[in-house]
């Protein structure tokens, strides 16, 4: 994996990060028709990056958000100008995605990630209630820590 960087740093426009097998590329300016002009070259080096290393890519697994925060309906329609595929199958638009862990909305905000976070914090408090109490269980310092390993580390 450590010559597929320099591949792709080569199309102008397109940015990337690797992280393990997890392959993001993104690109931030032009109209959608040029943002996918960059994109699918992309994808091409990716596809066939990994098929001379003997291995398979998964459309199924591999998705794309565009981020955009115009009004609904035009962006609703720019959105639906791009079209990208992997290897002949075209790849499925979702509305949120998830990056290394990050949630990612089509309208650039946090509904999703703050949705998931919300949950996250119940169910650790929910968590910390059935294990204290006054008089029995586990005690501040070690609520504390739960505290931080739960909660802290989810929303930093």
């Amino acid at each position: 994996m450590s010559s597929l960087p320099p591949m792709l740093t080569s199309i102008p426009g397109l940015n990337i990060a690797v992280y393990a097998d997890d392959i993001t590329l993104w690109t931030h300016s032009g109209s959608p028709g040029e943002q996918e002009l960059v994109l699918q070259p992309g994808l091409n080096v990716v596809h066939d990056y990994i098929q001379q290393c003997g291995m398979k890519t998964s459309p199924e697994k591999t998705e794309y958000v565009t981020v955009m925060n115009s009004p609904r309906l035009r962006s609703e329609a720019e959105r639906n100008l791009i079209y990208l595929r992997l290897g002949g199958s075209v790849i499925c638009r979702k509305r949120t995605i998830c990056i290394l862990g990050m949630l990612i909305d089509e309208d650039g905000g946090a509904k999703s990630w703050l949705h998931s976070t919300m949950n996250t914090c119940h169910q650790a408090l929910h968590l910390m209630r059935r294990v204290s109490a006054r008089g029995w269980g586990i005690k501040e310092p070690g609520l504390r820590q739960i505290t931080l390993a739960l909660i802290t580390s989810k929303i930093l």
